[in-house]
């Protein structure tokens, strides 16, 4: 979902800062250019963060981990359309000023949505110890198959039902959102009674 927002919002961006409502080839590049760092960002925010979770999290900790690191994502989600705003409370102006702000919003949000796939994989395979591919495969496989019908999702709502940018962006957070709600109902002791010693 947040790979369309964010080629669409770069877009957007450099329409309205060049004044105009269609895109020609040099400003189809321009919007490149910013949108392949954003892009970049998201996996910095999910590859570093996987990393430093695997490295530091406590398996007693992995639900908290599971509620609290979603709203992250969700919030930064929610803010990135706001991105031009913040940078112009900063005293920074034009595209490149709104779409640093903006890499910062989308590294938290690679953050809270990425960087519990290992930790779930890995809880997974904690679950089914005997089916440890099959967890594997759940966890990652189940993951990306619901990921496809995300740009879908945001097609339809973007060009379609609302034709606004920012309602992706919303229903992009509360789909993370919800991810956070879900984990509410991990069995907390079941989690730590299988925790690795």
């Amino acid at each position: 979902m947040l790979v369309y927002l964010m080629i669409e919002w770069t877009e957007r961006l450099v329409r309205a800062d060049a004044g105009v409502t269609a895109l020609n080839e040099q400003l189809g590049q321009k919007a490149s250019e910013l949108n392949g760092p954003l892009q970049g960002s998201m996996q910095v925010g999910m590859g570093f963060g996987a990393l430093a979770l695997g490295f530091f999290l406590p398996a007693k900790l992995e639900k908290k981990a599971f509620i609290l690191i979603p709203l992250i994502g969700s919030g930064a989600i929610l803010l990135i359309p706001q991105a031009p705003a913040f940078a112009e409370t900063l005293g920074w102006s034009g595209t490149f000023a709104a779409s640093s702000v903006a890499g910062l919003l989308t590294i938290a949000a690679g953050f809270g949505f990425g960087s519990l796939v290992p930790v779930s994989m890995s809880l997974g395979q904690r679950l089914l110890p005997h089916r440890t591919s099959f967890a594997s495969g759940m966890m990652l496989g189940g993951a990306w198959c619901i990921a496809v019908v995300g740009p879908q999702i945001m097609r339809l709502i973007h060009k379609g039902v609302d034709q606004n940018l920012e309602s992706g962006f919303v229903v992009a957070a509360g789909c993370i959102a919800l991810a956070s709600l879900l984990a509410c109902w991990l069995p907390g002791r079941l989690l730590t009674r299988i925790a690795p010693h």
